[in-house]
């Protein structure tokens, strides 16, 4: 009697496990695997403009703060995802830390951490992103969600501790300074794709303000 089909059943269950695993992977624009710990640029696909920091006025806040912003006269720059737990590859599924690889010089903060502020991350529909600072050293955790599988166009979203129902988007909000902030909304998300970073898609850009 041949003893092929238990062999069978398991490779079947390796396959259906591992198509579901690449299914939750996180695609490059150019449809490779998202790295974590790489390095990406943040790219638009409809346009706007790249991802990049500016000095932000609080209301009455005197403190100095770099707001992440899209900028329609800038490309961006490079972001760092990396994952709380260590596989070689970003999944949907995985919390997320994003830094800036690199800030110029400034007063405000050595911090490139994107962090929500706010005393609490879903106080209001338009807590904004931030970069880190003495006060929020900590990074927030963020996920990557599928916006358009079939372009590799994804969302960037952050979510309460009660399951994916109390995720809100990351989206666009100009202030009354004209910056388009990244916030927290429950509406339309800032649609992104993820380049990899090269001297062709790249100029370090920091004629931005970086100063209250």
């Amino acid at each position: 009697m041949k003893t092929t089909t238990p062999l069978s059943l398991t490779s079947l269950l390796l396959l259906v496990f591992t198509l579901t695993a690449t299914a939750d992977i996180v695609f490059d624009s150019d449809g490779d695997f998202l790295r974590n710990g790489g390095t990406y640029m943040l790219s638009p696909p409809n346009g706007g403009g790249g991802i990049l920091a500016a000095a932000i006025k609080q209301g009455s806040d005197r403190d100095c703060s770099l707001g992440v912003i899209q900028h329609e006269s800038y490309t961006g720059w490079p972001v760092t995802i990396s994952a709380l737990v260590r596989p070689t590859f970003i999944s949907t599924s995985f919390q997320l830390l994003l830094s800036f690889a690199y800030i110029p010089p400034n007063v405000c903060t050595k911090n490139s951490d994107w962090i929500i502020k706010s005393s609490n991350d879903f106080e209001g529909n338009r807590a904004a992103v931030m970069l880190g600072d003495d006060k929020n050293p900590v990074g927030s955790l963020f996920f990557i969600k599928s916006y358009d599988s079939s372009k590799n166009y994804y969302k960037l979203v952050v979510c309460g501790g009660r399951g994916d129902e109390h995720c809100r988007n990351i989206g666009v909000d100009k202030d009354e300074n004209g910056y388009k902030r990244l916030v927290v909304t429950e509406g339309e998300p800032l649609v992104l794709q993820f380049d990899k970073v090269n001297k062709g898609n790249f100029a370090f850009e920091s004629n931005l303000s970086m100063v209250v």
